[in-house]
């Protein structure tokens, strides 16, 4: 008997460290429904991490397309940095199962996330360094997203409500 709970708890275990598979995270999205995730830190977590320069994150899951045959899934992320009041950053990921990870990546060697833990409340991203911009015209400005150990390496957002996730504000379109 206790051999059998001895295997049901490291099979629990497993499968609670298991990366999340492309079709339970994207589950629900359509191209007009998209799914977001967020976090905004305060100072005294900021103060906790001194290597951490995002203050602001938001997740954006979607499907580019509205054709069924299309599986074309991606994600876009909005951060605020320190020191950038006034200044949101923007990125825009294609999102596939890689190498057994789900992963999200920027075209053209613009850096990586994966996904490594979902629930639909929460999502945690481990941040593989990306390239974030932000601004307009001569104020334009480009950031390489570092993932530093005990920084910007992992993000743990919180679902955000759906009419947040409706609106253009909400993370960029």
């Amino acid at each position: 008997m206790k051999l059998i709970a001895l295997l049901a708890l490291v099979a629990t275990s497993l499968t609670a460290n298991a990366a999340p598979k492309i079709g339970e995270v994207f589950a629900g999205v359509t191209h007009a429904q998209p799914k977001c995730y967020g976090r905004e830190y305060s100072r005294a977590e900021l103060a906790k991490h001194p290597k951490q320069t995002v203050e602001m994150i938001k997740a954006k899951l979607l499907k580019y397309s509205a054709d069924p045959s299309m599986e074309s899934r991606g994600m876009k992320i909005e951060v605020r940095l320190k020191g950038q009041e006034g200044l949101n950053f923007h990125a825009e990921f294609s999102c596939h199962e890689y190498d057994g990870k789900l992963m999200c990546g920027i075209d053209c060697d613009g850096g990586s996330v994966d996904i490594a833990q979902f629930d639909p409340k929460t999502m945690t991203l481990k941040n593989n360094g990306f390239v974030v911009a932000g601004g307009c015209g001569e104020d334009e400005q480009t950031k390489f997203l570092k993932a530093l150990k005990g920084g910007d390496d992992l993000f743990k957002l919180t679902a955000l409500p759906q009419a947040f996730c409706s609106d253009a504000s909400a993370v960029y379109e």
